[in-house]
């Protein structure tokens, strides 16, 4: 498998970089669960120590998925593999630009998960947190900044605390 020398580390610093990736997002390969790591050699007892310790903590994928992901990240198909992320991405992309806006989601009332998600980006936005629409994904990232002071006086500082208030108040989960 070539490695792309398209990281910035692999060309300043290639005896020293390790390379990791995750097919599930990179490939659109949701719930395969397989990657990857490139070593190079000059690190070659830290991939050793590596694996001495990963062995007992990760699983083996199936093995048409091993076949499946070798033969694809073999150079002969790198324009279809990258025609079928561009693809992925430009549908994704579509998904997080209509969840993203209101106005188009609210007439389909029978799909009321996508109706609560615009709902919950609609009362968000009036209250002036801002969204953020994933680059490549349905992921929609809000900016609760302007909520800061409210929060702080409340003693919530930090994601978890925040996280742990919205789970609470909503009687979602027992946040013990």
């Amino acid at each position: 498998m070539a490695i792309s020398v398209s990281n910035p580390m692999l060309k300043v610093y290639p005896e020293g970089t390790i390379l990791t990736s995750g097919f599930s997002k990179w490939l659109s390969a949701g719930g395969w669960r397989m990657g990857y790591a490139h070593y190079p050699a000059a690190l070659a007892p830290l991939l050793s120590a590596v694996r001495s310790a990963a062995s007992n903590t990760y699983s083996c994928a199936p093995a048409p998925q091993q076949r499946a992901l070798a033969a694809a990240l073999q150079p002969k198909h790198a324009h279809q593999l990258d025609t079928y992320i561009g693809t992925c991405c430009r549908l994704l992309r579509a998904v997080a630009d209509y969840c993203a806006s209101v106005q188009a989601l609210l007439p389909y009332q029978a799909q009321m998960g996508v109706v609560a998600a615009a709902r919950l980006h609609g009362q968000l936005h009036a209250v002036g947190v801002k969204g953020y629409p994933s680059q490549g994904a349905f992921y929609f990232m809000p900016d609760f900044e302007v909520c800061r002071g409210a929060l702080a006086a409340r003693g919530i500082t930090t994601g978890d605390q925040m996280v742990g208030a919205i789970l609470q108040e909503a009687d979602v989960a027992d946040n013990a």
